[in-house]
């Protein structure tokens, strides 16, 4: 995964991307007004990679339209924080993406880290998702039966909340989809 290719993604997300010693935590996105502010604390020591995740997370965040208030329920605030890792996961660490690394040769959660230039945390992450939740068999030869549509070429693909290929819901807004509230 490029950070080109994140920053690109916040670009289309309606997104401006913050360096901000913000404390306690490595990163956080706020909207206003349907605009998107996504804070990195450069002070937190960290390496590109984990930075580059970080990014995408965030991203997703945009994409999905799931932000949330600081005192909302942890509940919602899981569901945010898992569809902002979903969201990320569909983008950057897709089925097809990681069938071509294994067909290169990177079958272990650290040559698939190398391979995408992403910690290992955030493979491991990913092969969870499409394994264990998505039902996902790697084993399997892509002819063997229906891959879950992850890699299709959109930057909103299993995004949630209607947005076609060009990142548009069905009104032509390029604002992102809100989550529902509970």
């Amino acid at each position: 995964m490029q950070l080109c290719q994140v920053y690109a993604d916040a670009r289309r997300a309606g997104a401006r991307i913050y360096a901000y010693n913000i404390g306690f935590t490595d990163a956080a996105t706020i909207e206003w007004n349907g605009a998107y502010g996504i804070f990195v604390d450069v002070s937190r020591p960290r390496d590109w990679r984990q930075l580059s995740w970080q990014l995408a997370h965030e991203v997703g965040h945009c994409a999905t339209g799931c932000t949330h208030k600081l005192s909302s329920p942890y509940d919602l605030i899981a569901r945010h924080e898992y569809k902002a890792d979903r969201w990320a996961i569909t983008r950057y660490l897709g089925v097809e993406a990681l069938r071509r690394a294994m067909a290169a040769g990177c079958t272990e959660p650290w040559q698939l880290a190398e391979y995408f230039d992403l910690p290992q945390s955030a493979v491991e992450q990913a092969l969870h998702y499409w394994v264990d939740c998505r039902g996902v068999d790697f084993n399997a030869l892509p002819e063997d039966g229906p891959a879950p549509a992850d890699d299709a070429g959109s930057l909103w693909a299993d995004a949630g909340g209607g947005w076609d290929a060009a990142g548009q819901d069905a009104e032509g807004s390029q604002a992102a989809a809100p989550c529902e509230e509970i």
